[in-house]
């Protein structure tokens, strides 16, 4: 009898948009085809209004199945003094947020009146 050799592929990808989900047909069906792929999706993006939203609206386009990625309330807090302002009409946009898994997050971005770019999150700090 032949030994049966199991053989687990882990494919990590990374997908960047300067565009939001609906903005570019081509992002949109490029996550479709991800999401039928039946590979785990997470995102990350910047801590602030617009970062939630395109979550939102990224997750809602994958009937559910995104995760977001260092976008808690441990990292808002972590990286909130690299923040900057933002306008109260920016804050008022988190009212079209309805996702729970970022529900802590938003209401910290409420309290401080920062929001944080990716760009200063040292995803690697994490990484065992």
């Amino acid at each position: 009898m032949t030994p049966a050799i199991i053989c687990e592929v882990a494919l990590n990808a990374i997908l960047h948009f300067a565009l939001r989900p609906n903005e570019s047909p081509a992002a949109a069906k490029l996550l479709r085809l991800v999401e039928q792929s039946g590979l785990e999706m997470y995102y990350f993006g910047d801590l602030d209004p617009d970062g939630l939203l395109i979550f939102q609206q990224a997750r809602s386009l994958l009937k559910g199945q995104l995760i977001p990625w260092h976008m808690d309330a441990e990292t808002s807090q972590s990286y909130v003094r690299f923040g900057y302002p933002l306008s109260e009409g920016s804050v008022a946009r988190l009212s079209q947020l309805h996702e729970p898994r970022l529900s802590d997050l938003s209401g910290l971005i409420q309290q401080f009146g920062r929001g944080v770019e990716q760009e200063v999150i040292d995803v690697l700090s994490s990484v065992d």
